[in-house]
C-alpha cells in the first residue's frame, strides 16, 4: 500500500491474510456512524498526533480533505471534472494575468469562526514566507501577489501569462485558518495536535496507537449522513487485507494478489476493487549529484537493465504496465511524440548486453561478474522500501537480480519503517550515499506538471532543503533549458506549440534520464458496500478512488451514505 498527497501518490500486493498486528479499530464497521478508511499503513502505528497539512510528510491520514480543504475539487477522474468546493467560480482579466476567485457564503471554521477571503490571502502569503507553499507557485514568482477584495473574493495577480496554473492553484492547496497559524512561525514543526479546519470531519474524538476518529465538524457547509471518520492503524497489506475480509474496513488503498479472487469472491454482494486508470509512473530515484550516479549514461544503462515487465507480473499481479522510459505513454498517450520513439524503446527494454555495452563506451568497466566506475570503484547501489509494502518489496527484489547482472553490488533494505522512509524521501537524504527510492512524477491536464516536477530549476531543492510544493525532484536533477521549455509552455495556449515543447522536453529527458522509470501505478481502490454507499465505480466515477489522492478523497467523504 502506498500513499499520495496531489496527484499522489502510494501502495502494494499481498502475499496472505495474517492477523493485523494492531487492535481491530475500536468502532466496529457494522455500526454504519464511522467510515472506517485509511491512506497509508504505519508499521509502528499512530505515533503523533500530527494534523499539519503543510508538512511533505508526516501528516496523519485524511488531514488533508477531512479537516483541511481546497478552493475546488478538480480530478482527472472519469474524464475531467471540475467540483466547486471553498470557491464556487473564477474570472480572468488583464490578458489572463489576473484570476479572481469567489468564495462560497455561509462557510465557518469548526471552530466556529467565519471563512472569508483574508484566510485564502493568509494560506498563500504564509506558504511562501515559511517555505510551505503547496504549489510552488508563490516561492517561484509566478504568483506576484494576492489580494483580497472584500470578504468574498480574491485576486491573483500572475508575473506572466500562466495556462497551466488552475488546478494547482484551485485545487492542490489547503486552506487553514489565520486566527489559528499566525502565531506558528515554524510551521514544519507545528503538530497541530487540536486542528481547526473547514472539512467535514475536523474534531479528534479518539487518539489511540491502534485508530483515531474525526467527528462531524458541527458548523459543516454540506449535510453529512454519518458522524465521523475512523481511521485504523495496520502494519502491511497483509494485516490490512484481514480485517477487510471481516468486514471492518469500508475504504482501503491495498493492492490485492488476485483480487477477484482474494478479495471479491470472499463477499461479492459487498467487496470491490478499480485498479486503474493509471498515475505518473513508479520511478526509482537516486541522488543525480552522487557519482556515478550523476552520470547520465549510467543512469541510462540502468533504464536498459530493469526488466520492466517482470516488475509488472511478477511484483505487481499485471495491475501495473510496464512503464516506458519517457514515462507518459498511458498518461499522455496523445503527447509522446516520435521523434524519440527509437531512443525511448531502446531505453524501456531489457537488454543487459546492451546496457554493458553502454557503460563500455563511457570508460566504465566490468570484469568477472563486477562492474567497476571510470575511477576504477566498485559501483554499489542500495534500494529501499517501507516495511510491509509487499509489492515493492518484489520490485527491490527483482531490481536486485537485474543490476547485478550488470555487475552492481546492490543491497537492499525492504524494512525501513514508513515515516522514517518518508523522511528519507522528502530530505533526499536517501537512507545511504548510495541509495536510491521510489518516487513519483507530478500529474496535471497536460504533461507540463510532470516534466516540471522532475527537470525545472524551480522544482530542485538541497538534500536537507525544503521541499518546494507540487515537486517530487527527489533525484535533484534539473537542467536550464528544460526549464525556459516550460516557462515557454505554461505562457500559451498554442496546442500546436505545446507538443513542440513537449517534443524538446521528451528528448533531454531520455538524453538524461533524470529519473528511471519501473511500472506505470494503478490507483489502488478497494472499498465495501456492506455499510456505505456512494463510492465511485467504474461506470460513475465521478472522484479518484484511492482514498489517498487529494483533494477527490474529501469529495467521495461527502457522497458517501450508511445503509440504512
Amino acid at each position: 500500500m502506498r500513499f499520495r498527497f496531489s496527484s499522489l501518490v502510494v501502495i502494494t500486493a499481498l502475499a496472505g491474510t495474517l492477523l493485523a498486528s494492531f487492535a481491530v479499530p475500536a468502532v466496529q464497521a457494522s455500526a454504519p456512524k464511522y467510515l472506517v478508511a485509511f491512506q497509508s499503513e504505519p508499521s509502528s502505528g499512530w505515533t503523533q498526533r500530527n494534523f499539519n497539512p503543510l508538512i511533505p510528510s508526516g501528516a496523519l491520514d485524511f488531514t488533508r480533505g477531512a479537516i483541511y480543504e481546497p478552493l475546488m475539487v478538480i480530478t482527472q477522474a472519469g474524464g475531467g471534472k471540475t467540483y466547486p468546493w471553498l470557491a464556487t467560480s473564477y474570472k480572468w482579466a488583464k490578458g489572463n494575468k489576473s484570476l479572481t476567485v469567489y468564495l462560497r457564503h455561509g462557510v465557518k471554521w469548526s471552530d466556529g469562526q467565519a471563512f472569508t477571503s483574508a484566510d485564502v490571502v493568509f494560506t498563500f502569503n504564509y506558504g511562501k514566507q515559511y517555505n510551505v507553499d503547496l504549489t510552488g507557485l508563490m516561492t517561484s514568482g509566478q504568483i506576484s501577489s494576492v489580494t483580497a477584495s472584500g470578504d468574498y473574493a480574491v485576486v491573483f495577480k500572475f508575473s506572466t501569462v500562466n495556462t497551466t496554473v488552475l488546478q494547482p492553484l484551485l485545487s492542490n492547496v489547503c486552506i487553514i485558518p489565520q486566527h489559528i497559524w499566525a502565531s506558528h512561525t515554524d510551521p514544519l514543526t507545528f503538530t497541530n495536535p487540536n486542528p481547526v479546519g473547514t472539512g467535514p470531519f475536523t474534531q479528534v474524538l479518539q487518539f489511540q496507537n491502534s485508530e483515531y476518529i474525526l467527528g462531524k465538524n458541527p458548523y459543516y457547509w454540506k449535510s453529512l449522513k454519518y458522524d465521523g471518520l475512523a481511521v485504523p492503524a495496520f502494519s502491511g497489506n497483509d494485516s490490512a487485507l484481514a480485517s477487510m475480509l471481516t468486514g471492518n474496513v469500508d475504504w482501503a488503498p491495498v493492492s490485492v494478489t488476485n483480487a477477484q479472487t482474494a478479495w471479491v469472491a470472499k463477499a461479492p454482494q459487498y467487496n470491490h476493487y478499480f485498479y486503474s486508470p493509471p498515475t505518473p509512473p513508479l520511478s526509482l530515484m537516486f541522488n543525480d549529484s552522487q557519482y556515478p550516479y550523476n552520470l547520465s549514461a549510467f543512469r541510462q544503462a540502468l533504464s536498459m537493465a530493469i526488466n520492466r515487465k517482470s516488475l509488472s507480473v511478477q511484483a505487481e499481479s499485471g495491475y501495473e504496465k510496464p512503464a516506458d522510459a519517457l514515462g507518459i505513454k498511458f498518461l499522455y498517450p496523445s503527447w509522446v511524440p516520435k521523434s524519440v520513439s527509437k531512443l525511448n524503446n531502446q531505453l524501456s527494454s531489457f537488454n543487459s548486453n546492451g546496457a554493458l555495452s553502454l557503460l563500455k563506451k563511457n570508460h566504465f568497466k566490468f570484469s568477472h561478474g563486477k562492474l567497476y566506475d571510470p575511477h576504477g570503484n566498485r559501483v554499489q547501489m542500495g534500494i529501499t522500501c517501507p516495511a510491509g509494502w509487499n509489492d515493492w518489496v518484489s520490485q527491490l527484489q527483482i531490481l536486485k537480480q537485474n543490476f547485478s547482472k550488470i555487475g552492481i553490488a546492490v543491497t537492499i533494505n525492504p524494512n525501513a519503517d514508513q515515516n522514517t522512509w518518508f523522511n528519507w524521501r522528502s530530505s533526499r537524504t536517501m537512507g545511504g550515499k548510495f541509495y536510491g527510492l521510489f518516487g513519483t512524477e507530478s500529474s496535471g491536464q497536460t504533461p507540463y506538471q510532470y516534466f516540471w516536477s522532475i527537470m525545472s530549476k524551480e522544482s530542485y531543492f538541497p538534500i536537507n532543503g525544503n521541499q518546494p510544493g507540487g515537486t517530487w525532484n527527489i533525484a535533484g536533477w534539473y537542467s536550464s533549458k528544460a526549464t525556459s521549455l516550460l516557462k515557454q509552455f505554461r505562457a500559451t495556449s498554442n496546442s500546436k506549440l505545446q507538443h513542440s515543447i513537449v517534443s524538446q522536453l521528451a528528448s533531454i529527458w531520455l538524453n538524461n534520464m533524470p529519473v528511471i522509470t519501473t511500472v506505470t501505478q494503478a490507483n489502488w481502490y478497494d472499498w465495501s458496500t456492506r455499510h456505505f454507499t456512494g463510492f465511485p465505480t467504474q461506470k460513475n466515477y465521478y472522484a479518484y478512488g484511492a482514498a489517498y489522492t487529494y483533494p477527490d478523497d474529501v469529495k467521495v467523504l461527502t457522497s458517501v451514505t450508511p445503509v440504512s
